[in-house]
């Protein structure tokens, strides 16, 4: 449970500076900019790429800290004692942060692609800012969280309050 819980505040610190921070430059015609992935996402929409823009708005800033607060709730409701339908919620939850962690990588591969594909004969070049750093760092450390949380303790739990 320790481990958890300090996966889930490195995690919660990471996220700020993944979210402010540049994600990615672009440099066209001598030209350097930044942008962070809410940028992007206005961009995206501007573009009227809407599809793409809800994905990584969705992908990128609400699933990240849904996933943060789900374990949240996990690890806080675990220390209460409540009656046994609350244990089939905290499985559900749990399954849950278990299924949408693999889905938070999305920026990250928009990013590298642009990266790597968009580099136009010196005119417009993207690499990769400091911010994807930290949202990679966000999204292993919510990953590791999760594993780490002993989902055993939920039906232990639910054991001790059925014997009450």
């Amino acid at each position: 449970m320790q481990k958890t819980c300090a996966l889930l505040i490195s995690a919660t610190i990471l996220y700020l500076p993944s979210n402010l921070y540049p994600v990615m430059y672009t440099d066209l015609l001598g030209a350097n900019s930044g942008s962070n992935i809410i940028d992007g996402v206005v961009a995206l929409w501007n573009m009227n790429s809407h599809f793409v823009a809800l994905v990584i708005l969705i992908a990128s800033i609400f699933i990240p800290i849904l996933k943060i607060l789900m374990l949240v709730f996990l690890v806080y409701n675990l220390k209460k004692t409540k009656e046994d339908r609350q244990g089939n919620r905290l499985v559900f939850i749990y399954r849950l942060v278990e299924y949408i962690g693999k889905w938070s990588m999305i920026d990250v591969f928009v990013v590298i692609i642009m990266s790597s594909v968009v580099r136009i004969g010196g005119l417009i070049t993207i690499n990769p800012g400091f911010a994807i750093v930290a949202f990679c760092a966000v999204v292993i450390l919510t990953l590791i969280s999760a594993e780490q949380f002993d989902s055993r303790m939920i039906w232990d739990r639910r054991g001790n309050c059925e014997q009450h």
